[in-house]
């Protein structure tokens, strides 16, 4: 359930993006003024980053069940505490905020 509303959150991410793409090329509202378009746009991009990061999280090293009751040796993405041990304390591990 939840990758399938990460899914509808990316295409509508996705829909959005080519709405404001159209906007700017066709001269919509959006483009009125300075104003109005770095609020679309930044609106698209917090669409956009939210939607995306919620899905690598649901579907990275198994999902977040899996990473709960053991974390798997590899990782899909490599943070710098991984590969400098002496970073961070040896229990640590990324969180959807990192």
């Amino acid at each position: 359930m939840s990758i399938t509303l990460g899914g509808v959150l990316a295409l509508s991410a996705v829909w959005s993006t080519i709405q404001l793409i159209d906007d700017i090329l066709q001269g919509g509202k959006e483009t009125a003024s300075a104003t109005s378009l770095l609020q679309s746009g930044s609106t698209v991009w917090a669409g956009t980053v939210l939607a995306f990061s919620l899905l690598y999280f649901e579907l990275d090293r198994g999902g977040p069940v899996t990473r709960a009751h053991h974390m798997p040796h590899t990782p899909a993405l490599a943070f710098p505490q991984h590969l400098n041990p002496e970073l961070a304390s040896p229990d640590w591990r990324p969180r959807f905020v990192d």
